[in-house]
This record gives C-alpha cells, sequence and structure tokens, in this order.
C-alpha cells in the first residue's frame, strides 16, 4: 500500500512539473489523489504527498481559480491526519493564516461578483480550524484554536449579521458539542459515561481556550452579532451546569466577564436576557438532591425521622420555616415559582462543609462598616467589589476548601454504608458543583447591582433580587430541617452536620443590600418599592437571631445548674449548630443595624415602629461585639432624636 501511495504521489509531481500551466479541471484529480495519500498510514506517503501539496499552494494558491478551493478542503483532511503532527501543524497553518489573507485581499484567483456567496470562501477555512479544535493532539488543537478566533477577530468586521448566525450554528457552536453529553449536559447519557474524562480534559483546556476567543469575537463585532446574544448565553449555560467544578467555575468566570463588557452597550431587552438567564440559572443549579425528596435522602433506607435532635430546637426550626413563607412581600412578581412546591432552594460549598471553629466567619468591623447609598455603589473608594458590605469577604478560590478536605472522608464512609458508589459518588460530586455555582451566581448579581445599578430599570434590579431571595430561602429552610441534616450526617454523606449557612447569610446580605440600594434611590416612588420587604425581612432576621440566642442563653444556663451532667453526643452537636447558626447570622443583624442607623428621617421613624421590640430584645441575647457596636448606633441615633424633640418643644 505504501509503495503504491508513493508511485501515485511521483505522477502526480511529475505531472504538476510539466502540466500545470494547461490544466483545469485536471487539478480535482489530482487534490484527489493527494487527499487519499493523506490517509495513507505510512507516515513517509503522508509526508511526501504534503510537499507536494506545500508547492502547489505557494505557488498556484490564489493565482489559479480551480486551485483554491479544493486546496483548502485538501489542507483539511491534512490537518486531522494521525500519522504526520508535523505535516498536521503546516497544513493548519496555510489554512489559518494564508488563506483568511487572501479571502480578505480577494487574492483567490476566483472572480469577484457582488452577488456572491461571502460564505462560499469562509466556510471552507472556518470548518477545518473549527474541526482540528477537538483533535486529539493538544498542541494541534490549541494552535487551530488560535488561528481561527484570531481570524474571526481580524476579519470578523466584514461579516454580515447573517453570515455571522451561520458561522456561529454551523462552526462555532459544534466545537462545544461534547459538553452537552458529559454529566450534566442536556444530552448526557450514562452509557457514553467513560467518555467523560476525555472530554472534560479538552473542556479544561483548549475548549477553555475556545470559549474565552468566542467572547473576544462577540465583544470585537457585537453590533453585528447581535442576534446571538441568546446563543452566547446558551453557550455559557452549557459550561455552568457540568458536573466538573472547574469548569464550572470557568463557565461562571466568562459569563461574569460576558456580563462586564456587555453591560456598556446591552439595550432594555438584553438587559432581560440577563437577568431572566440568571433566575433561570439559580433555579437549575439548585442542589435538590439533598432535599427530602431528592436522590441522597431517597437513598436512605431508614428513612428520614427525628431522633436525637432537642424538642425545642426542632420546634424552633419549624416555626421559622412556616413564618418565613409569608413574610417577605413577594419581588417575584410575574415570575415562575417552583414546581415542587417549596420555595426554589440553594446550596453553598459551606452548605457542605460544616466547620466547628469560626476560621471562616465574616467578620465585622465597626469603624469600617458600610452603609448602602446612591454613591457607596458607584465611587472609587468600592472599586473593589469582591468585599461584601459588612466585612464578609467570599474570594472565589476558597469557596470550597472546606468541602475538599472534608469531602473524601466523609465520601468513603458514604460508599461504605450504601452500595452503587459510582453513582452515589456522582450525587456528590454534582451537589458540589452546585454549591460552588450558587454563590458565584450570588456575587455576580451583587456585582451587577454594585457596577450597573444605573443602566438597570427598577423591575430588573428587583428580578435580580428575587433570584438571590430564592436562593437563600432555600438554604434557610434547609437549615431549619434539623432531622434531615442530622440524617445525613448520621448517614456519613458528610463527617459533621452539613449546613447551608454561608449561602443563607451571604444571599440573606446581598438581597438587603439590592433592597438598601433601592431604598435610596433619588425617586420616591421607586425607593418605597423596597421598603417593606426590607422591613419584612429584617424583622425576620432579627427575631430569629433573637429567638436563638435566647435558646443558646436557656441551654448556658441550665448546663450550668447541672454541671456534673452528661450530655448525649446529639445533643452537643445540636448546641454546637446553635452556635454556629449565630455566628453566621451576626455580620447580617449587624449590617441591618448599621445601615437602618443611618435610614432618612420618616423611614427610620418606620424602622423604630415595626423593630423597636427587637431592638430592645438585642441588648440581652446578643453577645457578639459587632451585633452590640451596630446596636449602639441605633440607640444613640434614637437618644439624638428625642433630645432635639425635647429641645423643640421646650
Amino acid at each position: 500500500m505504501s509503495h503504491c501511495g508513493l508511485h501515485s504521489v511521483a505522477i502526480v509531481e511529475a505531472l504538476i512539473r510539466e502540466h500545470s500551466l494547461h490544466m483545469r479541471s485536471g487539478w480535482k484529480c489530482v487534490f484527489s489523489v493527494l487527499q487519499r495519500a493523506a490517509d495513507d498510514r505510512s507516515e513517509k506517503v503522508v509526508e511526501r504527498a504534503f510537499l507536494c501539496l506545500d508547492y502547489i499552494v505557494r505557488t498556484y494558491f490564489g493565482q489559479v481559480a480551480e486551485v483554491f478551493v479544493d486546496a483548502l478542503h485538501t489542507l483539511a483532511v491534512f490537518a486531522v491526519n494521525r500519522v504526520s503532527t508535523s505535516c498536521a501543524t503546516r497544513a493548519v497553518e496555510h489554512i489559518g493564516v494564508r488563506a483568511p489573507a487572501m479571502v480578505a485581499e480577494q487574492r483567490t484567483g476566483l472572480a469577484a461578483n457582488a452577488d456572491q456567496d461571502p460564505g462560499r470562501l469562509w466556510f471552507p477555512i472556518l470548518t477545518a480550524l473549527a474541526n482540528v479544535c477537538t483533535d486529539g493532539r493538544e498542541v494541534l488543537r490549541a494552535y487551530a484554536t488560535e488561528l481561527l478566533f484570531r481570524g474571526l477577530l481580524e476579519y470578523g468586521g466584514s461579516f454580515s449579521a447573517e453570515l455571522w448566525v451561520l458561522v456561529f450554528r454551523g462552526v462555532l457552536a459544534p466545537i462545544f458539542d461534547d459538553l452537552h453529553h458529559l454529566p450534566g449536559g442536556d444530552r448526557f447519557e450514562q452509557s457514553l459515561d467513560e467518555q467523560a474524562p476525555s472530554s472534560q480534559g479538552w473542556a479544561q483546556t483548549t475548549g477553555a481556550g475556545a470559549l474565552h476567543g468566542l467572547l473576544m469575537v462577540f465583544e470585537a463585532h457585537h453590533e453585528c452579532m447581535r442576534p446571538l446574544f441568546a446563543d452566547i448565553l446558551a453557550v455559557l449555560r452549557t459550561w455552568i451546569c457540568q458536573e466538573n467544578e472547574s469548569i464550572c467555575r470557568e463557565g461562571m468566570s466568562c459569563l461574569q466577564r460576558f456580563v462586564d463588557q456587555a453591560a456598556l452597550w446591552m439595550r432594555a431587552d438584553e438587559w432581560d436576557c440577563v437577568v431572566a438567564f440568571l433566575d433561570e440559572l439559580v433555579i437549575a443549579m439548585l442542589p435538590t438532591e439533598i432535599t427530602r425528596e431528592g436522590s441522597v435522602a431517597r437513598s436512605f433506607s431508614g428513612g428520614i425521622s427525628i431522633g436525637g435532635v432537642p424538642d425545642a430546637f426542632v420546634a424552633d426550626a419549624a416555626s421559622v420555616s412556616e413564618n418565613t413563607r409569608d413574610r417577605d412581600i413577594d419581588t417575584d412578581r410575574g415570575r415562575k415559582t417552583s414546581p415542587s412546591g417549596h420555595r426554589d432552594a440553594d446550596l453553598s460549598n459551606e452548605n457542605l462543609q460544616g466547620h466547628d471553629d469560626d476560621s471562616e466567619r465574616p467578620q465585622w468591623d465597626g469603624a469600617r462598616a458600610e452603609i448602602v447609598t446612591q454613591d457607596s455603589l458607584q465611587g472609587p473608594e468600592h472599586a473593589d467589589h469582591r468585599h461584601l458590605v459588612g466585612g464578609d469577604h467570599l474570594p472565589a478560590e476558597t469557596m470550597a476548601d472546606g468541602l475538599e478536605t472534608s469531602g473524601p472522608r466523609s465520601l468513603s464512609k458514604f460508599k461504605q454504608s450504601h452500595g452503587s458508589n459510582e453513582r452515589r459518588h456522582g450525587i456528590f460530586i454534582a451537589i458540589r458543583c452546585k454549591c460552588v455555582v450558587q454563590l458565584l451566581l450570588i456575587e455576580l448579581v451583587r456585582d451587577l447591582v454594585v457596577e450597573h445599578y444605573e443602566r438597570l430599570s427598577v423591575d430588573q434590579v428587583l428580578a435580580l433580587a428575587a433570584a438571590v431571595h430564592r436562593s437563600f430561602r432555600f438554604a434557610q429552610r434547609f437549615n431549619a430541617d434539623l432531622s434531615l441534616r442530622f440524617d445525613l450526617w448520621r448517614a456519613g454523606f458528610m463527617s459533621q452536620v452539613p449546613n447551608l449557612f454561608r449561602q443563607d447569610t451571604t444571599g440573606r446580605v446581598v438581597y438587603l443590600r439590592i433592597l438598601f440600594r433601592v431604598l435610596n434611590d433619588h425617586r420616591q416612588t421607586v425607593a418605597l418599592r423596597a421598603l417593606e420587604p426590607l422591613l419584612g425581612l429584617s424583622s425576620e432576621t432579627l427575631e430569629h437571631f433573637n429567638r436563638r440566642a435566647s435558646t443558646k442563653l436557656s441551654s448556658d444556663d441550665a448546663d450550668a445548674n447541672d454541671a456534673h451532667h452528661t450530655r448525649l453526643d446529639t445533643t452537643a452537636t445540636s448546641s454546637v449548630e446553635e452556635q454556629r447558626e449565630l455566628n453566621a447570622y451576626a455580620p447580617v443583624v449587624a449590617f441591618i443595624l448599621e445601615n437602618m442607623a443611618h435610614t432618612l428621617d420618616p423611614i427610620f421613624e418606620r424602622v423604630v415602629e415595626t423593630l423597636f421590640a427587637e431592638f430592645v430584645t438585642l441588648i440581652r441575647t446578643a453577645e457578639q461585639p459587632e451585633v452590640r457596636a451596630a446596636l449602639s448606633l441605633i440607640f444613640q441615633r434614637l437618644g439624638k432624636d428625642w433630645t432635639d424633640r425635647a429641645a423643640a418643644h421646650a
């Protein structure tokens, strides 16, 4: 076979050498022979055939009309040959460097025609490069990806909107098709699961470069690519919904970048598209596997029971769960509610962490606590928007540190106690990814409101707030379901009682922050839309904190009166959970008090009227320095107001 291949290539070489100037239709036969040689298993045949093709390209490319398109197809065959990587690399270079320049400069040898379809020449180039983007050789596919998007950046400005739609759907979107078949993708099949590692490896290397390249191209040519706005979001969704943490994080990072860049030119309908996309993403990434109806809870043969959890603690948790259902004014008007019947949910990485210490507890500093005002969301002094108000810092790179350390140990116990190890491991990974994405989504919503408030309508701002509300409410309900959390712990799903405190408190602060920002809007009718939801959630949060703190104080007094009493293991764990929840809520309470103390006089009067009883209770229950410092601001202002009124009546 190799001998015949060499003989055929030799004949082609002689034909070109002696008759190239007179060939017309004969070029098709030449390229047909070279394409067959590119598929040969002999490296010697492939390399000799490519030398012949290289000569044709350098000599006749752009001069003979019959050469250009057929030569492109032949180069595309050499670009994916498995025998000679060097030939494949040089073929990619011809396709990605030489051919685009010749098309742009109309040096193809083809007659220029105003009615000619511009995609006729661009499609062979772009398709050939896109096919190499998924090649098994990482260096080769990275080179093809670079040339593909470099060419689109340089020459895409001349494409019409119609051509861009064809290029995206016929060339670019198929590059990311493998992601749809990975765990978490919309076309995932369990039978194809063994292909996941290689596809995930592609996504984390070349795929990430392709995604960044796509966003760069869209930003550079957004005017003519505007019809593809929703398609770009769909690609990002495919990345974010994967059951691989690094891929999820890459998708969220690109979404943040995409929105930041597009915010400068987005129209109202495109902002609506982004807001709806974020809300749908929150719903899609809710880790419902850990709810009572989820796959994790259903897998426990013992069922769900309340065993060993203090009755008072369970009753308190149940009351919180019920009371919160109707406390807030619905900021989700006109939007879909979860079909599951309970409020839509969310879980953070700390949701699965469950640390005993306070090393990751958000720290509050009264001297530098941020007050949400009109200017505080826009001024240069708040350029570092990765710091939550109230001093809570949420670096994305450390979000899942606790889960990374506790997960494998607890998971091994989980595997030993139950069958279907691989399936359970997949559930654990899926939950973890959803945890990470939920926190990143809350952070993204916060940044959008911080940086682009003036570009958003009040309805869009409140819709973003509703998405966060949807997220932290689920976390709150999970925290309140002590029996479920303890059953998950006993089953070995986590080495400690799982909780969603960070998800709850982080989302709660961001939601409150948005409401405070709307409350400070210079348009009075807009500001009033935030007042009732703000008072409702603030009242609920303070009441919940006071109830928990009172229970803790009563428990401490009981322990002091019966020092020799040996506490049950579950009771001791419940006490730890109480303290952990108080520590998690303290920065939220401090944030509420700090901002309430700086509201306008008419609003402050409503605040005192609604929350005064909770303020008084805090004097007795609050042990955290940050809460006491913030509470003092409330009473300082009350004292000043009362003094001023007394002086006015004197």
